[in-house]
């Protein structure tokens, strides 16, 4: 029976080492496949966050993988600030795919890989969605929240009741 699933791990790992090889994004990338069990692991180091997200698309792909270990390295040669640059681009353009947070009402500064949210949402939801969708982009050290909270509806109308009222006694 070992001999049967060896079989099929080598197939498999021929497999994704041919999708690896045939996808345009991640043809001259150098990983190490190894696949046991249907479980694959791809270890080796990539030239950027693009190039990971890569490998994992066509990975993902291949029928017949029923797991996926990633031990990439990222190699990142540049400066801290270019690193900064890089964090904040990746950070408006994650927030503006996620959809749910309104991306337009937030402003961010980054630092040494800290990054700070600033500006006004309407919903805590909409923070705690914010906070984690920046502090999952690579390079992130830590995330600092400045945001508040705009009144909306019912809040609004309630506190204009209450100032009202205060305004007549």
């Amino acid at each position: 029976m070992r001999a049967k699933l060896g079989s099929f791990d080598d197939a498999l790992r021929r497999q994704l080492v041919a999708a690896l090889g045939r996808d345009s994004s991640t043809r001259d990338v150098d990983l190490d496949v190894d696949v046991s069990d249907g479980v694959a692991t791809l270890t080796g180091r990539v030239e950027g966050w693009a190039e990971r997200l890569a490998v994992e698309r066509v990975a993902h792909a291949v029928k017949g993988v029923r797991a996926l270990v990633f031990g990439l390295d990222i190699r990142v040669e540049t400066s801290p600030r270019h690193l900064d640059r890089q964090i904040a681009l990746a950070a408006v353009r994650s927030l503006k795919w996620n959809g749910v947070v309104p991306a337009e009402a937030l402003r961010l500064e980054v630092e040494d890989g800290l990054v700070t949210l600033r500006g006004e949402v309407e919903w805590d939801f909409h923070r705690s969605i914010a906070e984690d969708t920046v502090r999952a982009i690579s390079g992130v050290r830590g995330v600092r929240d400045k945001l508040s909270l705009r009144p909306h509806g019912a809040v609004a109308s309630v506190a204009r009741l209450i100032q009202r009222t205060g305004r007549r006694t």
